[in-house]
């Protein structure tokens, strides 16, 4: 751990190299009124000279004498010993000048003279890839980042991490250190913690490490200290920043011609709960001393759940306490209801005690506000104590962090929930202040904050086509807004997943949601983990579930619980945004023994649904073809299956079914156009049995039904 946060400071604290000088010495003479190219060109050759006389001697070559051949090192390779002059520079830059910020990575007093291209507030995955984006196109970006445990990167482990960094670390710990076992080997709960904090300080400060290194490597500076808005141009002129800096005495003008706000989040937590030392929320958990032998935790969400398994798989007694009926809560967020009763259940058969309609209404410390706690709750109005437990858990929320950035002072807008409010660019009521990740609200996850900064620094510094929306053929996927609005109303805008055990993990539409949009044909198709090679070996418990249009095949939506949920949905997500078929899944090669072969099991089960299966695609897509270069325009489906045929024309010797020529008879009835031989013959062939020549009523005027329904669709 020590090497790491070594390394983070060794980057923090690294002098500036020549190429730096260079760019500031310039940036100097071009203030002073001289030519900046020239002034280039001349510290340049400073530093080649330099460079020469380190390898040659001490004899001057005068002006004039570049051209001797004798002054410079012999064809025999002999070196003359020379010094070479070095050319007059009219810089005025002091020592003081070229004094490094502290607390700061890549920062001279002489850098905050001249203005940055961009200033990011905020130093999570957010902050960090919207830094390093704007860095790609060659912009002069400073990263400002706020203190955490400290004041500089090399003692903030979160640093570039998401807000779930500490709680992804510690179930990845969980899955690897069988506390039950340890302590059954009497090894103490202080060690065992001590352990379990080394390793996720470790692979927090890994992660840590390599955010810095990358800011390092494409010149982005990075600055420890609390950043207030301080002016706001309404034009393309200047915004100050103030940003208070430890050992500095007076905070420190940044000049940004454009700013990204990305201070993300923070737990929504009661006073009167701060004041006891075990009573913690979904950041202060990060800070836990000690490993509990018993927890209560109070929320029904994502980030309640997940950390209830975690603290389970530490071998320890786990109570939820849930406000209204658990299930329904999930459903609500945006979970099957399917998956949603078997991730409940799941907590239930694992151990976890689940205490749904119930609120925490107080807590008491009967040892002391350090000491173990007792939680006072109340179910259908009546009052009852849990026995005493060694912490409490409040995840109830998230709420923006703006409010120390000085957005009143400026004019920026908020909404009462103190989100900022943005447009479709991610553009805040200040031209060129623009907000990015948490901080703007609903949906709070990483991935969408990184796609929210690439988004805004695409629109601050790119051009229109890169602005240009991604829309799919039939306009259901569009990954142009990415403000919160447009993100919290598309099931398509991203995937979610849930890192409890097993995962689970979704993308699209629920069958509630697609129903409600109108594919009233819509139906689900499943499969088990079990019923799968891998899933019977290795994890039987969870299932996939798609949800498709039995009109047409169309996959709308997958929906997975069981191990790995959080990997397979990326295939799923991208046969809901292409719009493919559970056809086209069912023709798939998977390799062999992996889950993935559980998306073709749960397209065959949803090919049984289906009104016409697989056999018919082929022949459905030529009808299809056939009614468009027709230019059919109306179509009468009550012809289609009528039963006033002549004996004569319909020789099936089967009721209910239709020979070739009563076939082309009764499709000419219906739509006034005849059937081509061809495919007339396609539809007998494809819909015999028994060789009985014919075609059922019913598939035929499903058929052309569906042809007919499809054409209209694409249109």
């Amino acid at each position: 751990i020590q090497k790491v946060r070594d390394a983070i400071k060794s980057l923090m604290t690294t002098e500036k190299d020549e190429g730096q000088m260079v760019r500031i010495r310039s940036r100097v003479a071009s203030k002073a009124g001289g030519s900046l190219e020239e002034e280039k060109k001349k510290l340049i050759k400073m530093l080649e000279i330099q460079k020469l006389n380190e390898s040659l001697g001490s004899q001057t070559i005068e002006e004039g004498m570049e051209d001797d051949e004798d002054a410079f090192p012999s064809k025999s390779g002999r070196s003359s010993k020379v010094q070479l002059k070095m050319p007059e520079l009219d810089i005025a830059l002091t020592e003081d000048d070229l004094e490094p910020i502290p607390h700061c990575m890549g920062l001279v007093k002489e850098d905050l003279k001249y203005q940055f291209d961009l200033t990011v507030i905020g130093g999570g995955p957010t902050g960090v890839q919207a830094a390093l984006k704007a860095a790609y196109a060659g912009k002069r970006v400073l990263l400002i980042d706020c203190p955490s445990n400290g004041t500089d990167a090399d003692s903030n482990p979160l640093f570039g991490g998401p807000t779930g960094l500490f709680s992804k670390a510690l179930r990845d710990v969980g899955k690897h250190l069988n506390v039950t076992m340890l302590r059954n080997m009497r090894i103490h709960d202080d060690a065992i913690w001590m352990q379990v904090g080394a390793m996720i300080t470790e692979l927090a400060l890994s992660n840590s490490l390599d955010a810095v290194r990358q800011l390092k490597d494409f010149g982005v500076s990075l600055l420890t200290g609390w950043a207030t808005l301080e002016s706001c141009s309404e034009t393309d002129g200047c915004n100050i920043i103030s940003v208070a800096v430890k050992d500095v005495a007076e905070p420190l003008k940044v000049d940004s011609a454009k700013i990204l706000l990305a201070t993300g989040s923070s737990a929504v937590i009661a006073d009167k709960y701060r004041r006891y030392k075990r009573v913690f929320d979904s950041d202060t958990i990060n800070g836990l001393s000690f490993l509990p032998r018993s927890i209560v935790i109070q929320g029904g969400g994502i980030i309640a759940l997940e950390f209830a398994k975690i603290f389970l798989r530490l071998d320890c007694k786990v109570t939820v306490l849930i406000r209204g009926d658990a299930a329904k809560s999930l459903v609500a967020k945006g979970l099957d209801p399917t998956i949603a009763a078997l991730l409940i259940r799941d907590l239930e058969d694992s151990g976890i005690t689940v205490m749904t309609d119930t609120l925490l209404d107080d807590v008491e410390a009967p040892e002391g506000v350090d000491g173990p706690l007792r939680c006072v709750v109340c179910k259908g109005g009546v009052q009852s104590k849990l026995p005493v437990a060694d912490a409490v858990m409040i995840a109830l929320g998230r709420k923006p962090n703006s409010g120390t950035l000085g957005l009143e002072k400026v004019g920026i807008e908020v909404t009462p929930a103190k989100a900022i409010k943005v447009n479709s660019r991610l553009q805040t009521n200040m031209i060129n202040v623009y907000a990015a990740g948490d901080v703007l609200g609903a949906p709070s996850l990483a991935s969408t904050g990184i796609e929210q900064a690439a988004r805004a620094i695409g629109a601050m510094f790119g051009s229109e086509e890169e602005e240009a929306s991604r829309t799919d053929d039939a306009g259901c996927m569009t990954n142009k807004f990415v403000d919160p609005n447009a993100l919290v109303s598309n099931p398509f805008s991203f995937p979610i997943g849930v890192w409890t055990n097993p995962e689970v993990s979704y993308f699209g539409m629920t069958l509630s949601q697609a129903i409600a949009a109108g594919h009233e044909a819509a139906d689900e198709g499943m499969a088990a983990y079990s019923e799968s090679i891998r899933g019977r070996v290795f994890a039987p418990k969870g299932m996939v579930k798609i949800v498709f249009d039995k009109h047409d095949g169309v996959i709308l939506g997958v929906h997975i619980m069981g191990q790995d949920a959080c990997e397979l949905i990326h295939y799923g997500m991208e046969v809901v945004v292409q719009r493919k078929t559970i056809f086209i899944v069912m023709d798939t090669i998977f390799t062999a023994v992996t889950f993935h072969e559980l998306y073709k099991l749960a397209a065959i089960d949803a090919h049984h649904k289906l009104q016409l299966g697989i056999k018919w695609q082929s022949t459905l897509q030529k009808m299809v073809q056939f009614l468009r270069d027709s230019g059919l325009a109306t179509l009468n489906i009550q012809k289609l299956h009528s039963s006033s045929i002549s004996k004569d024309l319909n020789r099936s010797s089967e009721p209910g079914r239709y020979n070739l020529c009563a076939l082309k008879s009764v499709f000419e009835m219906a739509t006034g156009i005849e059937l081509p031989d061809k495919l007339a013959a396609q539809i007998i062939e494809v819909g015999d049995v028994e060789a009985a020549e014919s075609v059922s009523q019913h598939e035929f005027g499903t058929l052309v039904g569906l042809a007919w329904k499809r054409l209209n669709l694409n249109k």
